[in-house]
């Protein structure tokens, strides 16, 4: 069963549709625009200073020219033109404190490599470390794993055709980072972002028409599919998706272990976010969509997203980053999109999460 949601239209104008248990949430911050006004942003990562947590920082996709870094107050710190990047991902701690951080270029077709340096808070371009994609494709989304078993470092990337790589990664010193190709698979549908709950060893791509999927990690395993969810929201059967089905992320629960915790997924053909217990069946836990309020617009049309449940300032049981496809000033006019921060903690109530 559905109810419509007339304050907001598909591309052919027709109206969005969301399930009739759909709440409300506000967000916090917006971040500042991107530089393009045609889908200029698409994806971010979330970096956690625990040295320093309100130094933490956002890096974020600029879709038709390259990566920016942003504050937790959505000020712009940097931004860096390599070429049109899709998707980006960060891991911690691979160089000291530093993070390792990863942008899918199309222009060049390869997954460009960067460490975020804590201290002048900057992304540096690590040399000669851009890895080529290795068919005719466009390259789309990419996440990291690092492996409980044995420590080792991966990277994950897919491209429309639905092939996925994995390469396992090695820093051999602060400005370099060696790759290898160690496993490929094909899931055959048209696909956009990933993401990998590193406690559980699961790759999660989204299957942008058909829902959200799941394989091991490992690269020894054989990549066998587990549907998680599926589309049909907007018919009124089938999941609770509605294509596309874009980011994913995991909400790690800090307190609990590799099994407590929350899957989110941007359902971004009803403009809402879907949540999942952590692992399977993958109960159903809630839909929310962002709306305006507090002097911030709300979301539509959202690519990529991200989760953490550090404690950052203000915010002590973390946040959620997503893209905003539509994002719209107070007199109804529209700027170039940007990023929404929401509070964990107005989602966790909203959706009666916390226990």
């Amino acid at each position: 069963m559905v109810g419509l949601y007339n304050a907001g239209f598909l591309g052919d104008g027709e109206s969005v549709v969301q399930p009739d248990d759909t709440v409300d949430v506000v967000a916090s911050i917006e971040t500042q625009e991107t530089p393009d006004s045609c889908e200029g942003a698409d994806d971010p990562a979330i970096w956690f200073d625990a040295s320093n947590p309100k130094n933490s920082l956002i890096v974020v996709s600029h879709k038709m020219r390259g990566v920016g870094v942003q504050k937790l107050d959505g000020s712009t710190t940097q931004a860096l033109e390599p070429g049109p990047t899709n998707n980006v991902d960060l891991v911690a701690n691979v160089f000291g404190s530093d993070a390792l951080v990863a942008g899918t270029n199309r222009a060049t077709q390869t997954i460009d490599l960067y460490r975020l340096d804590g201290i002048s808070q900057t992304l540096v371009k690590l040399d000669g470390s851009e890895i080529p994609w290795p068919v005719e494709g466009n390259i789309g989304g990419v996440c990291f794993y690092r492996s409980p078993n044995d420590e080792k470092l991966y990277v994950f990337s897919n491209d429309e055709t639905g092939l996925v790589v994995q390469f396992e990664l090695n820093a051999e010193n602060s400005n370099r980072v060696s790759h290898n190709q160690v496993r490929e698979f094909n899931i055959d549908t048209a696909n956009e972002s990933c993401s990998v709950d590193h406690g559980n060893s699961w790759f999660y791509i989204s299957a942008e028409d058909q829902g959200l999927w799941r394989y091991p990690a490992e690269p020894h395993e054989n990549p066998e599919k587990y549907v998680v969810d599926t589309t049909g929201a907007n018919k009124g059967s089938g999941g609770h998706l509605t294509s596309d089905v874009e980011g994913t992320a995991i909400y790690e629960d800090p307190n609990g272990s590799p099994e407590d915790g929350y899957l989110v997924v941007s359902s971004q053909g009803n403009f809402t976010y879907v949540i999942y217990d952590r692992i399977e069946p993958y109960n159903y836990r809630g839909t929310f969509r962002l709306v305006d309020g507090d002097g911030i617009d709300g979301t539509s049309d959202t690519d990529g997203l991200e989760v953490s449940s550090a404690p950052f300032p203000g915010f002590p049981k973390g946040i959620l980053v997503v893209q905003d496809g539509s994002n719209t000033n107070s007199d109804g006019s529209e700027s170039n999109q940007n990023y929404k921060i929401v509070d964990w903690r107005r989602i966790e109530q909203a959706l009666a999460l916390a226990p």
